[in-house]
Parts: C-alpha cells; sequence; structure tokens
C-alpha cells in the first residue's frame, strides 16, 4: 500500500510544470491547464526572441507537448518580414527543444488558413524553466497567400489564432 501512495506522489510530481523562483511553490501549475497562459507569460522584457523555420511534414508530432504554455499569439514583422510571434514557457534544455510544423494543407476559407502544431522535443531531459519568444518564418507562405490566418495548436488543442498580412 505505501508503495503504490509514493508511486503515485511520483506520477503526480511528474504532471507539474515547475516553478520559477518567482512563484511560491504551491503556485506549481498542472501541465496543460487551460487557464495558466494569461498569468505564466508575464515574461520579463529580456525573454530571448529565437527565430524558427515553420518544418513542412507529412505527419505532425503528437504528444510530449502538453507542458507547454503558451502566451499571446501575434503577427510581427520583425526582425524577420513575416511572422508569428509566440511566447512559450516550458521545463526543457533551451530553444531547440521546440520546433513549428505544419503539413502543407490550406484550408480554404476566406481568408484562408494553415494549422501549426508547436510541439516540445519529449527527450528534453533538463529541468529547468525555459521562456522564449518564438517566431515562425511565414514568409515563404505570404507568396502564395498575402493574407490567411494561422491556427496555433499544441497535441490537437487549439490554443489561439491570428489573421497575418495585409488584404489588397
Amino acid at each position: 500500500m505505501r508503495k503504490l501512495g509514493i508511486f503515485t506522489a511520483i506520477l503526480a510530481s511528474t504532471a507539474l510544470v515547475a516553478c520559477s523562483a518567482e512563484e511560491p511553490a504551491d503556485e506549481a501549475v498542472e501541465a496543460g491547464a487551460e487557464d495558466v497562459a494569461a498569468s505564466a507569460m508575464d515574461a520579463p522584457a529580456d525573454v530571448e526572441t529565437v527565430v524558427i523555420e515553420l518544418q513542412e511534414v507529412d505527419e505532425l508530432p503528437t504528444g510530449g507537448s502538453a507542458e507547454l504554455v503558451l502566451g499571446e499569439i501575434t503577427y510581427v514583422t520583425e526582425p524577420v518580414t513575416h511572422a508569428v510571434n509566440i511566447p512559450v514557457r516550458f521545463t526543457g534544455c533551451g530553444s531547440a527543444d521546440v520546433g513549428a510544423y505544419w503539413n502543407g494543407a490550406w484550408i480554404k476559407t476566406n481568408p484562408p488558413q494553415i494549422d501549426i502544431t508547436m510541439w516540445k522535443d519529449p527527450g528534453a531531459t533538463c529541468q529547468a524553466i525555459q521562456s522564449f519568444n518564438y517566431q515562425v518564418d511565414i514568409a515563404p507562405l505570404m507568396e502564395a497567400e498575402p493574407q490567411f490566418t494561422v491556427n496555433i495548436y499544441v497535441d490537437d488543442r487549439l490554443i489561439g489564432s491570428v489573421e497575418v498580412g495585409a488584404a489588397e
């Protein structure tokens, strides 16, 4: 009976996102919690911005990303010509732990839409809290469609959408 209790405690602790030094330990956030995104993304202004290439893949990655906490998704034109800015907080080793993936499909609406999946490498074993502003470069897509909507997903869960480009 005691072993089961320890096993349950270990499982429960692995489902929690570690707290930063600024947050009390009793405010630990359960992975995948919907109401965390806004408060957790009150990141300091010195958060590193990382430009990442949108990876076009035949099959979107799944699983392993439940602890990603995303902030407000915006369309930006700096430092790259066209990008979707996604503030992300997670436990891991560094910025290379997270990628952006697209299956190449355009959703035929007005304006058209694409779905981007943010995915964290589940093999990253570090437990440090990481915060980055990922800027997903969508400039190559702007050649095909000057205006469209980008939907951002984590593990088949829609996190947010943003309109990009300008009407002609």
